[in-house]
């Protein structure tokens, strides 16, 4: 077993959690008396320049945003060998777990833990953040059920020239957006479509892109729609559908700007409530109760339901698949065939690619820096 690390003020009680950029402790504040969780920089990185910097901006990112529905970030120490920052401490379980317990989830149940979710990335975005690693696994749930997003080792702010670069693949696969998966600039559209596959993914019990490996998935993610939400979500509003269907459009421009927009249409399309009028009944209700459900949102649901039909019916032929590649790392650059992207378990990823007819397999450490572009191949 790793020893637990020795940090002045701090009683290390136990690690929560480890990936290939650091790791996640348990501990007691011994001059506040109150538990908190500190995130160590891993040893080997403590030397790189930047690595150090990437860790510290995910604090000050951390810091720069005050929501309820946010980690709070308590203190950054720099002094003595490893740097480590101390946030709030969150005694529940992650959102990934809570629906690998419960699976689908109703509508009703799904937006009590979206809204806070948008609201909390909507002062994201509106501070000029992007978080580009929203994920089931990043948001935790507190002993009450109320979700914290956390985990900004990924974020990017509007003047972070290194985290733009063209071709750098960042986040998880199964949540990417196309113009992410390609490896291009992101902006909050991104985020916002990530929230649409969650969203998606709670109201469905499974994941909108599924494929055999990562490089299957993100595939998917450019040139396929997502199944229709009609079958795996019985009573689901068309008004839901088409407004997770928006949060997923392939063009960024067509999705919803940032997660302000986003909550700000459900809230509408609601009729200014977030829980009711979004969830159509299994069977038809004879209370004169219900009807100003319907009396209220059926403009609203034709125009989106019908908004949505012209869009699939106009969407720009399927991208063409991008298995050529150029992998720049630690100076050296490979040109060859993308064969596969897989996750590891440390947060890290086994990159795959066949160079002058011979595979070749490259791993990367969690927040490792790496530029992976990929080229479509030449039209016929």
């Amino acid at each position: 077993m790793t020893a637990l690390p020795v940090l002045p003020g701090l009683k290390i009680l136990s690690q929560l959690g480890e990936g290939g950029m650091g790791t996640v402790y348990k501990a007691l504040d011994e001059r506040l008396g109150r538990t908190v969780a500190v995130k160590v920089l891993a040893g080997h990185l403590a030397g790189d320049k930047a690595f150090v910097a990437r860790f510290l901006r995910e604090a000050q990112y951390l810091a720069k945003v005050r929501h309820d529905s946010l980690v709070t970030i308590y203190d950054v120490v720099t002094t003595g060998f490893t740097p480590y920052f101390v946030m709030e401490h969150v005694d529940g379980s992650t959102l990934a777990e809570h629906l690998a317990r419960r699976g689908r989830l109703p509508w009703n149940g799904a937006w009590g833990l979206l809204d806070p979710v948008l609201s909390a990335l909507a002062a994201v975005h509106a501070a000029g953040l992007v978080h580009r690693d929203l994920k089931p696994g990043n948001i935790l749930l507190d002993g009450e059920g109320r979700p914290k997003v956390m985990d900004f080792g990924l974020a990017k702010g509007g003047s972070d020239a290194s985290l733009t670069q063209e071709g750098v693949i960042l986040g998880t696969p199964e949540y990417m957006a196309p113009e992410q998966a390609k490896g291009d600039p992101v902006g909050s559209p991104a985020d916002v479509y990530a929230l649409g596959v969650l969203a998606y993914q709670m109201v469905s019990g499974r994941l909108p892109f599924k494929g055999a490996n990562t490089m299957a998935t993100l595939r998917m993610h450019c040139q396929e729609e997502a199944p229709s939400l009609a079958a795996m979500a019985p009573g689901l509003s068309p008004a839901v559908e088409a407004w997770i269907g928006r949060a997923m459009a392939k063009d960024p421009r067509e999705r919803f700007h940032d997660a302000g927009e986003m909550r700000r249409a459900m809230v509408a399309a609601s009729g200014g409530s977030t829980t009711a009028a979004v969830q159509v009944p299994a069977r038809p209700s004879n209370g004169r109760k219900r009807l100003w459900l319907a009396a209220g949102a059926a403009g609203l649901l034709l125009l989106l339901a019908a908004a949505w039909s012209w869009r699939k019916a106009h969407r720009p032929p399927p991208l063409p698949p991008l298995p050529e590649a150029v992998l720049s790392l630690d100076g050296q650059v490979l040109r060859g065939t993308l064969l596969g992207i897989a996750p590891l378990a440390d947060g890290g990823h086994r990159i795959r690619l066949r160079v002058d007819g011979r595979e070749r397999e490259i791993l990367l450490g969690e927040g490792q820096e790496a530029s992976l572009s990929l080229t479509p191949p030449a039209s016929p």
